[in-house]
């Protein structure tokens, strides 16, 4: 089965999946406010928020953030809550889930991203989580490598390959941790709790309500610099229309968005403005167990 780009899904069916994010969005919003927890959009979002009062028209998820001990009470008390018609995806909790942060999932809907981590995300929102940052840079760099090197080893764990198909990358000069995973794999479960333990010792390094600087461990696809910032441009968040609700944003959104986009009102070249994620499975009218969605592909 062909791969759906985000990008080329009818213009219909974008309008309704938008909708329905702005719904997870909403409910989270709500949750916060109601249980007095800090949270705000963050990255792109932020930039949609400011330049577009909504979701860049191009874009295909919504992101939010908390701090630390903000985001470990707002797990705790969704999952004594435990809402009718939303899940949250955790790295603790979710079988093959590779995200070293958690999601919140519309129940009603199905989405895959990839046969290889067979999770029913749903329509989504990202929850990224701010920890503290030590002082010094290159202190920061040291953890971030860090962390880094156990996100990769947790996701090649997490994944659903076979013995046989990690053979088989292995012997056709596959990926790094190919070889590892197979000398490994008779203690899958043992590794990942190692990684995890691992990524939070790294994570709780440094208090987030004593450091100056706030950092988000995850993949270094923003690059290790832009991993963190001054905690004071977000301390304080404003709230502002989104869509058709209200919702918070870093008080100080010129410094973050300058951060992370530069010049960030001039809208890119039309040819950049295209979302190239790829998902296996897309319904946004019923949740579909995994196994019949697995059989069909």
């Amino acid at each position: 089965m062909n791969k759906i780009l985000f990008s080329q899904l009818p213009s219909g069916v974008k309008a309704e999946y938008n909708k329905k994010m702005i719904g997870v969005l909403s409910f989270f919003a709500d949750f916060c406010e109601r249980n007095h927890l800090r949270y705000s959009l963050a990255y792109g979002s932020v930039l949609g928020a400011v330049r577009h009062k909504g979701i860049i028209p191009w874009d295909y998820d919504i992101d939010t953030y908390m701090p630390r001990p903000d985001y470990e009470k707002f797990i705790e008390l969704f999952k004594k809550e435990s809402p009718a018609d939303y899940h949250l995806l955790t790295p603790n909790d979710t079988p093959y889930y590779p995200e070293p942060f958690a999601k919140i999932g519309d129940k009603n809907t199905t989405l895959l991203f990839t046969k290889l981590f067979p999770v029913n995300y749903g329509v989504f929102i990202d929850i990224f989580v701010l920890d503290g940052a030590a002082e010094k840079e290159i202190e920061r760099k040291r953890d971030f490598a860090g962390f880094n090197k156990y996100i990769r080893l947790f996701r090649v764990y997490q994944s659903s390959r076979s013995i046989k198909e990690l053979l088989t990358l292995f012997f056709q000069g596959g990926y790094k941790h190919v070889a590892l995973a197979v000398i490994g794999a008779p203690f899958k479960k043992w590794i990942k709790r190692y990684c995890l333990k691992k990524m939070g010792r790294i994570s709780n390094r440094n208090s987030y309500e004593k450091s100056e600087f706030a950092i988000q461990y995850r993949d270094d696809s923003y690059g290790c610099e832009k991993s963190w910032i001054p905690k004071r441009w977000i301390e304080e968040t404003i709230i502002v229309p989104f869509e058709d609700i209200n919702v918070r944003i870093p008080q100080e959104y010129d410094s973050y968005l300058k951060h992370y986009y530069g010049n960030y009102m001039q809208l890119p070249p039309e040819d950049k403005r295209d979302d190239r994620h790829e998902i296996d499975y897309l319904n946004i009218h019923q949740n579909e167990s995994m196994k019949d969605i697995l059989a069909r592909l």
